[in-house]
Order: C-alpha cells, then structure tokens, then sequence
C-alpha cells in the first residue's frame, strides 16, 4: 500500500492528531518502510506513540510503539525498542479491504495491552515470557545450551565447551545420546570440560529484570530465601563447596505450567550474603533437551522409553519409522535385508543418496538427521532369520510393527506373538492402485482378534479387502524381478499415518482391544483397470470405524482359545 493511502488513513482517524511522517531507521529491526509518529489522548493525558507499517499491509498489521519499553513502567508485552505486543500474527484474519478499519483495531487492541499491563491485570504473562524477557535484558550473557532433564532433584550439571557454545547436561555419555552432528556440527572431537553447574527447582516463578537492570548476588539470594526449601538450601549450598562452583541453575514453572531455566555467576562460592553490591552474570539458556523439543513439536515426551520393532522398511515402513522418532518413539530397531533401489524412489522417504545402501541403514542416516535424539538400532536381515539368530529378540519390544506388506511373513508373525509372546503386534498394509489401506492391533490387553481372522479358512482371502477375491495386482516393469504392486507415496503415507496413530493410541492407553483401522482412497484408476472391489468398500468411513471390532473369528485357530 502507497504512502499517500496510508497517510489518509491516518488522518481520517478521529482519535488521533499530530500525525508525522519519520525516519523508519529509527526502528531497524522491525522491517517496517514507513513509520508515523501521532498523539492520542491516553489516561486522560496527550501521549506520543510511533506506527509502523510493513510492505504486506494491509496483508499484515500495523506495527505500534510506545516512546521508551518504560514510557508507562516496566510492564508486559512491550519489547526494549516500545514495541507494543498486542497481537500475535498466527492464525490472525485482518479485513484487508478496510485499512483503516485495520489501524483503528490495532491502536485499540495496542491501548487495551497498556491498560492491563498498567493495572496488573497481565502480569502473569512476565513470569510465562520470562524467557524473551531475560534474553532481551542487555546484561544477560547467551550461548549456552542445555540439554538436561528438568526435575525437582538438586543435581550436578556438568559444561563442556564446544565452538564457543557451552553445552550443559547431567553426564557426557548423557549428551552423546544427542544428535550432536547435525545440531552442532559436532564429529567426536574433544569436548573442553568447564566448572560445572549446580541445578536446583524452585517453588516460585522469577519476576525478569528490566531490560537495562544488572543483577546482584542480593537478588539471587533472596530468590533463594523465598522460593527453595531449607532442605535444599543446604544441600546446594554443600554442593556448590563440594564442586567448588560458583554457577547455578534454577529452574522454575511458570502459571502455565512452562518450564523455566535461569543460569546464574554468583562469584562467590556459597549463599552466605555479602557486604557490598555483588554484581553477578546472568545466563539465558537455550532448550535442546527432549522434552522440551517434543512439548514444542506436538510429539510425547513419555514415550522415549518405549521399544519398538520396525519389520520391513519399505515405502509404508519408512514413513512408518520417520513419524514414530517425530513423535516422540526414539528407540526403534529396523529390520530388513533389502537395499534401496531407484524403483524405490517415487513412493519412499528416502533419496538418490541413498541408493545401493540398506535400506535399515539409509533410513537409520536419515532419521538421524531430521530428529535431536535418537536410538535406532538395525538388522540387516530377515526377520524370520534375525530371530532364529537371536540378533533380535521379541519379548525386548514393547511393540512390533510388520510393514513388510507380505501377508505369509505377516501371519508367520501373528501366529508367533499370540502363541508365545505377550507383545502386541501392528500389521499394516496398503492396498493396490491406492484404494485403501488397513492396521489391525493384535495382542492388545489379552483380548481376541488378530490377523489370521480376517483370513478366509477356504480362499486366503483377506476379508477386510476393498477387492473382492481371486484378482491379481502385481506388475511388472522389465522381469520377475521387479514385480510390484502399484501404488503411490500419498497412498503409502496415509497407511503409516494411520499405522502411528494406532501405535500412539495403544501407548497412551486409548485402546483396550484390537481394532482394525480402515481408510478408503479413490477407486477410479483400479476400476478403470477393469478390477473388481469388495463389498466392504462400499462402507462410509464412520461405518468402517464402527465395525472396527467386529472382524473377530470366533474358530480362529491362532486366537480363539485365549
């Protein structure tokens, strides 16, 4: 929008006056091209105030400012240049056709922000920003990563230095547990050990500084008074002398329960007050640790322990093993004796790169660098052969998964685990020309169900099929040796999402039996094809989902008598 609209805009607003035009460098780090400077009556007193205007408006809202972060005392939501934070840009819905509708809104919503802050009424939101509040204060010292887990415990944390970034954790072999390459660029090279630091939970949240305040041993140790146990007053204080450090940790939960870290310098070894004004270096620590990352990244911190088995590392597989590590299921074993070929290419996680390598180990390399933490082990083999080797051994898992999109391997295994094992058990597969796809849950809470009873006992037939019987869908390109079954990457993806929900739900105790979850594609090129569908596909997906449960055989030979 042209300067000259703008300026109309502006002065058509009748709560507004002395409007000027100013020099936008004033304001360098906000990217706006145009910047005003208006009174408004504010607190029954004239107030001068800057708008700013980027070069999407009206696409994007107008920036406001206050005269200095302290203009109307230290309060929320305003950043060290005034910058007034009214309203986030996520999900905002701006009527772009009225943009003066636009400026009036935001210098209201701007006002409205101001008043909360001047009357209390938003000063929880201090303790929930703390840390853009600490990471704004000018004195505040940066560069430092952590990667411990928060407790209420009072603990050593030891520091290693590494490319002018100092990494905080409970151990090194702890931190190594990261994946530190991709993070940091990071090939085994000594790390530099530094005076560690001692960590301790308080009880309440820390009030931040003003973005121009030092802060003194007085503070810290008032903080100390007020919001940490006597115990563990005296069980930091022995460990600071014990360590001879003089670096603390604190950590805290902030009202909506977000958890806070604040590192401190105290220069003095011990809680003992001092005599003069202690000055004290303060740290803003940056959270790599997992449950952080997860929280942040809608993944589940409380399944890192969990063990999964991974049989087949296919299309379905690959995506299988990708969403679980992105979900939070970072200990998985891969099982397979397959390499990856360009036949793969189109429908697999995988790339070029990773042509002629196994597919276990072209998958573990590139689930290792798009997760921070991960334990991923690989077989390269056959399932049925790393058994009989004990190179992998069931009862280890908490689940298995079987993408192998074989249907004898898939029953091998069924049969297998409900005879033998007390581990549950996902089959997923994905049906020809994208018609469907299809994860049924088996050895789930001593329950009935697995996959031999969707078997028909005289055909073979799956019963749970889009296809009716007695139909084949494989192809082939140049000879026997690259037959397939024709679907595509959309196709094997929506099975492994429907495959890692299963998995979750089970996890997080959200199923108690074994269903058999369903998901219809389109039906148009496998007719044209001259193929025939079952009956079952003409289901609604609501029906699909009712009938989840009902697929049991009674007679199953595997199942039956449990």
């Amino acid at each position: 929008m042209r300067i000259k609209e703008i300026t109309e805009c502006l002065n058509s607003i009748d709560f507004i006056s002395k409007i000027e035009k100013i020099d936008s460098s004033s304001k360098p780090n906000r990217g706006v091209i145009f910047l005003f400077k208006f009174e408004m009556i504010f607190q029954d007193k004239k107030e001068l105030f800057n708008i700013g205007f980027k070069d999407n408006f009206p696409l994007g809202k107008p920036i406001i400012f206050i005269k200095s972060y302290n203009q109307f005392g230290f309060i929320p939501h305003i950043d060290p240049d005034g910058y007034v934070c009214f309203a986030h840009d996520e999900g905002l819905v701006l009527d772009f056709k009225n943009p003066k509708g636009i400026i009036e809104e935001s210098i209201k919503l701007a006002v409205s922000t101001l008043i909360d802050g001047i009357a209390g009424v938003n000063r929880d939101d201090f303790f929930n920003e703390f840390d853009n509040y600490l990471r704004a204060n000018k004195h505040t010292k940066t560069g430092l990563l952590s990667f411990l887990e928060v407790s209420e415990d009072v603990k050593k944390i030891c520091a290693y230095e590494y490319k002018n970034k100092v990494l905080l954790c409970e151990s090194k072999s702890k931190l190594k547990r990261y994946n530190l390459k991709s993070l940091l660029n990071y090939n085994n090279e000594k790390l530099r050990e530094l005076n560690p630091f001692v960590y301790a939970h308080i009880d309440l949240p820390i009030e931040p500084h003003e973005f121009d305040k030092k802060w003194y041993k007085k503070e810290f140790l008032d903080i100390i008074e007020s919001s940490l146990q006597k115990s563990k007053k005296l069980e930091l204080n022995k460990l600071m002398f014990t360590l001879k450090t003089t670096n603390i940790l604190l950590h805290f939960q902030a009202p909506n329960l977000s958890d806070c870290l604040i590192g401190f310098n105290i220069k003095e070894k011990g809680l003992g007050k001092s005599s003069k004004a202690v000055e004290i270096d303060v740290y803003y620590i940056s959270r790599i640790d997992s449950k952080y990352i997860n929280l942040r990244g809608g993944a589940f911190d409380n399944l890192s322990k969990k063990k999964v088995l991974i049989v087949g590392c296919g299309s379905v597989g690959g995506f299988i093993a990708h969403k679980l590590v992105k979900s939070g299921v970072v200990n998985v074993t891969l099982v397979d004796n397959d390499k990856f070929n360009l036949d793969n290419i189109n429908r697999h996680v995988l790339g070029i790169n990773s042509i002629g390598k196994f597919k276990t180990e072209a998958l573990k390399s590139f689930i290792e660098i798009s997760a921070i933490t991960t334990k991923i082990s690989v077989e390269n083999n056959k399932i049925e052969k790393a058994i009989e080797t004990k190179n992998v051994k069931l009862k280890d898992y908490d689940l298995i998964i079987s993408a192998t999109g074989n249907p004898t391997v898939n029953l091998w295994l069924n049969d297998l685990l409900v005879k033998d094992y007390n581990t549950p058990l996902i089959v997923t597969w994905v049906e020809p020309y994208g018609i469907g796809g299809h994860s049924i849950l088996l050895n789930n809470q001593n329950k009935k169900g697995c996959y031999r009873c969707l078997m028909d006992q005289k055909t073979n037939h799956n019963t749970a099929a889009f296809y009716s019987d007695n139909q084949s869908f494989i192809k082939s390109i140049t000879s026997c040796s690259s037959v397939f079954t024709p679907y595509g990457v959309l196709d094997a993806e929506q099975s492994a999402i429907g495959c890692v929900k299963l998995a979750l739900s089970y996890f997080l105790g959200k199923e108690n039996d074994n269903p058999i979850i369903s998901w219809k594609g389109d039906s148009e090129v496998f007719i044209n094809n001259h193929f025939n569908l079952s009956e079952r596909y003409n289901l609604s997906d609501e029906e699909l989902y009712k009938v989840r449960y009902l697929y049991k055989n009674k007679r199953c030979e595997t199942c039956a008598k449990l």
